[in-house]
C-alpha cells in the first residue's frame, strides 16, 4: 500500500476546501485495510500451503500402496483405455444405485481373478457421510488403477429410519434398510445400542437384495475403513467357502485380557481358545457363509445386549464379539491376515504401504501440537 497509494492520492483527494476534512478520514480507512491485510495475507498463504500439502498426501498414500506390488500386470496394461467411469444411477425402487465399473475380460489378465464385493455398512450420520465418501474415492482409485486385481463392486449399505436413500445414493452405490427401532427391548428393537444395525442390515441385504451383490466373495468393511491397495484374494492365502480371512482387532485382544470379558465369553462357547478375536472388520468371507451366520451374529447380539453382565463387560465391543462367539458356535476358523488392516496409534506406521486397509480409529500423536 505504501507504493500503492501515492500515485493515486491526487485521484483519491477531493477538491481543495474539503481536502483538510477527508485528509484524516482517508489515513484512517488506509491504516484499517492494511491492518486487515495484515491478517488475511498470510491466512491465505497457510491454506494454500495446507491445500497443497494435502495433495502431496494423497501422492504419498498412492505410493505407498503402489508398494504394496498389486499394480496391474505389463502385459496387461497394454490392452487397457483407462477412462473416467461414469456417475451411478440411483434405483428409486429400493434406494440403491450401481456404479458402472467393468471388470476387465479375464483374457486380458495375467492372474486368475476371484473378485469380491466391498460392502461398506453406513448410518445417516454426517461422520459416515464423509467417510463413505473417502471409503468409495479410494475404490474407485484403485478400481482405475489396477483393473487386474481382486475388486468387484461396491455397496454401501445403509441404515435409515424410514428406509429411504439420502443424498449420497445419487453419489455411490447403495442400499438401503430401514433401520431398527430406537430403544425398546423387542428383536426389531436397538435396545439401546446403534451399533446392532450392521449385523440387522447385513442379514436383511443378504435376505432381500442378494441380487446386489453378485460376486461369491465379500470384503466387509466399516465406515472408517478406507482401502489403501486391492486386497489379494488369490487361491494361496485367499478365502475360501469355509474359511473367511481376519485380522486380530487390537481393541479386541485387550478385551479378551480383562477376566470379566473371558466370563462372559466362557457363558456362551468353550473352550475360550475358539473365540477369535477378529469381530467380522476387515473380513474377507464367502457369500454363503456369511448368509449363514449372519442371522447367529445377530441374535447372538441381542442375546448379549439383553444380558447386563455381558454388556457391561463388552461395552463397545459387544456386537464383534458376538460374531467371534456366533462364528465359534458354528465351528468357523478364521484365516489371520495381520497385513490385512492397518490400526496405528502413538506416532503411526512407518510401512504403511504393507496394508491393505487403513483403520482410522485409534489416536495418533505427534510431537505435542499434533493429534487425531
Amino acid at each position: 500500500l505504501r507504493w500503492a497509494l501515492p500515485a493515486t492520492r491526487s485521484a483519491m483527494l477531493p477538491p481543495p476546501r474539503f481536502r483538510s476534512s477527508t485528509v484524516s478520514v482517508v489515513k484512517r480507512r488506509r491504516s484499517r485495510l492494511s491492518r486487515i491485510l495484515a491478517v488475511a495475507v498470510p491466512t491465505c498463504v497457510i491454506i494454500a500451503l495446507q491445500i497443497h500439502a494435502a495433495g502431496h498426501f494423497e501422492e504419498s498414500i498412492e505410493l505407498e500402496a503402489s508398494a504394496h506390488g498389486r499394480r496391474m500386470a505389463a502385459e496387461a496394461s497394454r490392452h487397457v483405455n483407462h477412462t473416467s467411469p461414469p456417475a451411478p444411477r440411483a434405483s428409486a425402487a429400493n434406494g440403491s444405485a450401481h456404479h458402472a465399473v467393468q471388470p476387465l475380460p479375464p483374457t486380458q489378465c495375467s492372474r486368475h481373478r476371484r473378485p469380491y464385493h466391498v460392502l461398506v455398512p453406513c448410518s445417516l450420520s454426517v461422520e459416515h457421510q464423509w467417510q463413505a465418501r473417502l471409503s468409495y474415492h479410494r475404490y474407485l482409485r484403485l478400481k482405475e488403477s489396477d483393473p487386474c486385481s481382486d475388486l468387484g463392486g461396491f455397496t454401501r449399505l445403509l441404515t435409515s429410519p424410514d428406509g429411504k436413500p439420502d443424498l449420497l445414493a445419487a453419489e455411490m452405490p447403495t442400499v438401503v434398510t430401514r433401520q431398527l427401532k430406537r430403544s425398546g427391548r423387542c428383536d426389531d428393537c436397538d435396545h439401546g445400542f446403534p451399533l446392532l444395525n450392521r449385523p440387522w442390515a447385513v442379514r436383511r441385504l443378504l435376505a432381500f437384495h442378494r441380487k446386489e451383490v453378485k460376486e461369491e466373495y465379500i470384503l466387509l468393511l466399516e465406515a472408517d475403513m478406507p482401502l489403501l491397495a486391492p486386497v489379494d484374494n488369490g487361491a494361496e492365502g485367499g478365502a475360501a467357502p469355509l474359511s473367511p480371512v481376519g485380522v486380530e482387532s487390537r481393541a479386541l485382544k485387550a478385551s479378551k485380557e480383562r477376566n470379566e470379558t473371558k466370563a462372559v465369553l466362557r457363558r456362551w462357547h468353550s473352550p475360550l481358545r475358539e473365540v477369535a478375536p477378529v469381530g467380522p472388520s476387515a473380513l474377507l468371507v464367502h457369500k454363503r457363509q456369511l448368509e449363514a451366520l449372519a442371522g447367529p451374529w445377530l441374535n447372538v447380539s441381542l442375546s448379549l445386549r439383553r444380558d447386563e453382565a455381558a454388556s457391561s463387560a463388552l461395552g463397545p465391543l459387544l456386537e464383534r464379539w458376538a460374531w467371534s462367539l456366533a462364528a465359534a458356535e458354528a465351528g468357523v476358523a478364521h484365516q489371520i491376515r495381520p497385513t490385512l488392516q492397518a490400526e496405528p496409534e502413538g506416532t503411526g506406521l512407518s510401512e504403511v504401504g504393507l496394508f491393505s486397509v487403513y483403520h482410522m480409529t485409534s489416536e495418533l500423536r505427534v510431537g505435542r501440537s499434533w493429534n487425531w
